[in-house]
């Protein structure tokens, strides 16, 4: 047996992680365990400790010496690029929006998808859904709940098509949440709505002061009524509710409140999670009237997450990226596509006016035209030089394409973090990372 190259190891002062990064499974041994585990690790198997060497082959992290794990992490990184063999969807029912927040980059422009567009993305459903494992719909905008009746619409059409086709259908969306009420919530969950991402940035007085509406009145108290009516709504089933944080400067003085708001408010329930970052240029004019707001120290974004950590809020999009494919992004895939209210198939919805990213449309019959050299530049334009790195796994070579089909430059997604911090961050929640026991330490 051998070490996988897929086991990243993590020594703490008092305790070692392991983290499988195929698997997505992190474990941590403590006291007596952690010096067993290193001699393992670095000198095979110890007969006095068969149970943990077999728990090691198990989970991954030892693996037969005559595994080809390269060969392995090839097929990994292409089950993820295909979307596991799935159909991925973003659709954009409108672009415009009803709030203003300054740091989007999106232009708001008054355009909705027509009842004739949307029933060709039915049709291309309907033609093309024998073809996958199945299908994931995420709606986006502008605020996709200012056309609740278009969302309604077509996942009923999709829900059913799916079902005709035998093949499973899940939806999520990404909304402000100022329409996110508790009965829209119920709704969308009988069209199998299972996620979505809800931005609060911080407490009242800077949440308002960054997501306005476009009259100019903030949002919070509205957002954070709809989030605990949701909370109080028995839900059967699974449920997955990101709540994003978009820190500014102005925002760290009362960052240690705002996270014990979220622990009181919702950190017993297990649907919810957090997506802690800092406001980022994405693009668009309004950016560059923030540049003082823009925080630059990279260890003060750190900080705030092992703080939310340490109060048990999940990262669950920390524990994601440690996982085959996990640093993919959705535009990097095969079969993953965004439908713009303007009825132009794109790939990503950043650099939404860039003719780049427009690499087709669906005509009357409900077949995508595709302009292939584009989509290629997008799907196989990797930007990542580095064929060895062990942590290709998670990323397979690119991340995020933006940095060679717009910047023609290598860039590694890695360099704005490490898989190191990561799990020292989930390492300050007790809850985030199993601790290792054998037999003999669950008998009393």
């Amino acid at each position: 047996m051998k070490k996988s190259k897929f086991c990243v190891v993590k020594e703490m002062e008092n305790a070692i992680i392991l983290a499988n990064i195929r698997m997505g499974y992190q474990i941590k041994f403590v006291d007596r365990y952690i010096d067993v585990v290193k001699q393992i690790l670095d000198s095979g198997l110890d007969e006095n400790n068969e149970s943990v060497y077999k728990f090691l082959m198990d989970k991954g992290f030892l693996v037969d010496e005559e595994i080809d794990e390269d060969a392995v992490e090839r097929e990994e990184i292409e089950r993820a690029k295909n979307n596991d063999g799935k159909l991925g969807l973003i659709i954009m029912p409108t672009d415009d929006c009803n709030f203003r927040c300054p740091y989007c980059y999106e232009d708001h422009e008054k355009r909705y998808m027509s009842k004739e567009y949307l029933d060709k993305i039915a049709k291309f459903v309907d033609k093309n859904i024998h073809k996958y494992e199945g299908l994931k719909v995420e709606w986006f905008g502008g605020e996709p709940l200012l056309q609740l009746d278009s969302v309604i619409y077509l996942s009923e059409k999709l829900m059913n098509i799916c079902k005709s086709h035998k093949r499973p259908f899940i939806a999520g969306m990404t909304t402000n949440g100022y329409y996110l009420t508790a009965d829209v919530f119920q709704r969308l969950r009988k069209l199998h709505f299972l996620g979505y991402q809800i931005t609060l940035d911080g407490l009242a007085q800077s949440h308002d002061k960054q997501r306005f509406l476009v009259n100019g009145e903030g949002s919070w108290n509205v957002i954070v009524k709809n989030l605990r009516d949701i909370r109080d709504t028995p839900c059967r089933g699974f449920t997955n509710i990101a709540i994003r944080s978009n820190f500014t400067a102005d925002m760290l003085d009362t960052a240690n409140e705002f996270l014990l708001f979220l622990k009181k408010e919702f950190g017993n329930d297990r649907r919810f999670h957090y997506f802690i970052r800092t406001v980022a240029d994405f693009g668009g004019e309004r950016i560059h009237k923030m540049d003082k707001q823009l925080i630059k120290d990279r260890a003060a974004m750190i900080q705030l997450q092992k703080e939310a950590s340490s109060l048990g809020l999940r990262l669950k999009i920390q524990e994601n990226n440690l996982s085959a494919g996990g640093m993919i992004c959705y535009a990097n895939q095969r079969n993953h596509y965004t439908m713009g209210s303007d009825e132009k198939v794109r790939k990503s919805t950043c650099e939404y006016n860039n003719p780049l990213n427009h690499i087709g449309y669906i005509n009357n019959e409900g077949d995508m035209v595709l302009d292939r050299k584009k989509e290629e530049l997008w799907v196989n334009g990797y930007s990542c030089p580095n064929q060895k790195c062990n942590f290709r796994i998670t990323c397979g070579g690119d991340g995020c394409p933006d940095a060679h089909v717009f910047a023609k430059a290598p860039a590694c997604v890695w360099n704005a973090g490490s898989i190191d911090e990561i799990l020292e961050i989930l390492s300050y929640n007790e809850n985030a990372i199993e601790v290792y026991k054998d037999e003999e330490d669950n008998v009393e």
